[in-house]
């Protein structure tokens, strides 16, 4: 399909439609960014530690962890991983640590499949539904982020301390809030571990 301008997010991707495309007029190339990352950098979509801790029933005086889950194609095993990740904060805690798991299934996932782990850890896990719209049906083209999901993702990478995940693009997202929160000024004590 050839088009009248082209959006690309990045000058190494205008590079490659001008080396793969050379018929492709460099003019109708634009570089956009992507739109992904673009809330981490709005100081708007970040939650106060308390109002993150209340909105999910979490203890304020915790140290949070993430884990992403994915789609069920992509990773049909997430409920293992998620179990073996709580059996071993489970056990932690039991030495004295004071960890709870933040735990965000892909928007795409409207499946049961976790509902035995949390029910199994429920003072441990505590789930944070992306807020997404579906308003042609469960079609991960078509599904929509709310500007309410937003908040919850940066606060869930700004608050806590890793990430663990298998298949998804929350590494990235770790990545990107840490290279915010460091060229920001922000003088809160955050760094983040990539699993």
């Amino acid at each position: 399909v050839e088009a009248d301008h082209y959006l690309v997010w990045s000058d190494y991707m205008k590079g490659e439609i001008m080396q793969y495309y050379p018929w492709v007029s460099e003019q109708s190339i634009h570089v956009t960014g992507t739109p992904q990352f673009l809330p981490y950098f709005n100081p708007n979509n970040y939650m106060s530690r308390e109002a993150f801790a209340a909105a999910f029933a979490l203890d304020a005086s915790a140290t949070w962890i993430c884990f992403s889950g994915d789609d069920e194609l992509t990773s049909p095993h997430d409920p293992l991983y998620l179990r073996d990740l709580a059996t071993a904060v489970q056990s932690l805690n039991a030495r004295g640590q004071n960890i709870q798991i933040v735990f965000r299934p892909s928007p795409a996932d409207i499946t049961i499949r976790y509902d035995a782990v949390l029910s199994d850890f429920a003072s441990i896990i505590k789930k944070s539904k992306p807020q997404w719209e579906a308003p042609h049906g469960m079609n991960w083209g078509a599904l929509i982020p709310m500007v309410k999901d937003y908040v919850f993702l940066c606060s869930i990478v700004y608050h806590c301390k890793a990430v663990f995940n298998v298949g998804s693009t929350m590494a990235i997202d770790f990545s990107i809030s840490k290279v915010v929160v460091a060229t920001s000024g922000n003088s809160a004590d955050r760094t983040a571990r990539i699993f």
